[in-house]
């Protein structure tokens, strides 16, 4: 990357989202740990101590931000200057692979450093509840008592490929937010999403029988794939594919911000 000028060019906007997401990260899960360890350390407390960790959500969502955000931001910009979009694309892809793993090591560590820092100040076991602890599937516990060094490979490998997956999302939607028009843009991504949503949840209210089937099958589909971390795995390096290959698609001739709503 050293003879690719675009490399830096993002290298600010990478370098602002990771300092962002280790700020609010550390805030909230620090919080979070200070309470449970006032509440551990009450007199009469005696029950197993439950350490939420919300920090692989936050490395989530600011993977899908960074699609987004590093097209609508910087493409225009940066073809502006030498109009070189494939060197621009593979800039974009080697961050993408940076800021996915530096979030997703950045979160599980600092779970992990929670949990013992909980568990050496109250010198009780803490139990890590993470990603999705809401959510009850088929009566599996996204829990984890004992953490291994296979625990944490794992934990590291899939919620990487998770937050490439969402970048590469990230990356189609924002390429075909800067070819659309502006107008076509609220179309596609307000009013149609409103109106559906709307749609289902008055279906739902009024127990529409495709509704809750459809609901059944989603749900039934996700404990499959639940149970089924190999199908994940390939499923994410299918969606990378795929997303990866239409936003390029949509790139690779677009002209600057002025002439891009050429589509709809």
């Amino acid at each position: 990357m050293r003879n690719n000028p675009y490399f830096n060019f993002i290298k600010k906007d990478a370098t602002q989202m990771i300092l962002i997401l280790l700020l609010i990260a550390v805030v909230n899960q620090g919080l979070t740990a200070i309470s449970n360890i006032y509440m551990a350390l009450e007199p009469g407390f005696n029950r197993q101590i439950e350490l939420y960790s919300q920090a692989n959500i936050y490395s989530m969502t600011f993977c899908f931000m960074a699609g987004i955000m590093f097209i609508l931001k910087n493409f225009s910009g940066a073809i502006s200057i030498r109009g070189d979009r494939k060197n621009f694309l593979k800039a974009l892809a080697v961050w993408a692979v940076i800021m996915s793993l530096s979030m997703i090591v950045f979160s599980t560590a600092l779970e992990i450093g929670l949990k013992t820092l909980v568990e050496v100040i109250t010198h009780r076991d803490v139990v890590l509840i993470t990603d999705f602890p809401w959510a009850e599937v088929a009566g599996m516990e996204m829990k984890n008592l004992d953490i291994t060094f296979i625990w944490i490979i794992k934990t590291i490998f899939s919620r990487f490929m998770n937050g490439l997956m969402l970048f590469s999302l990230g990356y189609m939607i924002g390429a075909i937010g800067y070819r659309l028009r502006k107008r076509t843009n609220i179309l596609v991504f307000i009013v149609i999403p409103v109106v559906l949503i709307g749609y289902i949840i008055n279906s739902a209210l009024r127990m529409d029988k495709f509704i809750i089937d459809l609901g059944v099958v989603i749900c039934n589909i996700i404990v499959y794939f639940v149970e089924n971390s190999v199908l994940i795995i390939l499923l994410n390096i299918i969606c990378i594919g795929i997303f990866s290959f239409v936003g390029n698609k949509l790139l690779m001739k677009a002209p600057t911000k002025e002439y891009a709503n050429d589509l709809i």
